[in-house]
């Protein structure tokens, strides 16, 4: 039988790690993917939701 207690709010452990990604994006990526960061034409800015 489902458990009829009202859900709370999710927990959002992620929230702060993808605040960090937006803030430091193009840092990010050229340290972990430099070999992208280099094929990225960076005149055309990121689309990060």
């Amino acid at each position: 039988m489902p458990d009829q207690t009202p859900q709370s709010q999710p927990n959002e452990y992620d929230s702060p790690w993808k605040e960090i990604v937006r803030g430091y994006f193009f840092d990010f990526i050229m340290f972990f993917l430099p070999d992208a960061y280099q094929g990225i034409d960076w005149q055309h800015p990121p689309v990060v939701s």
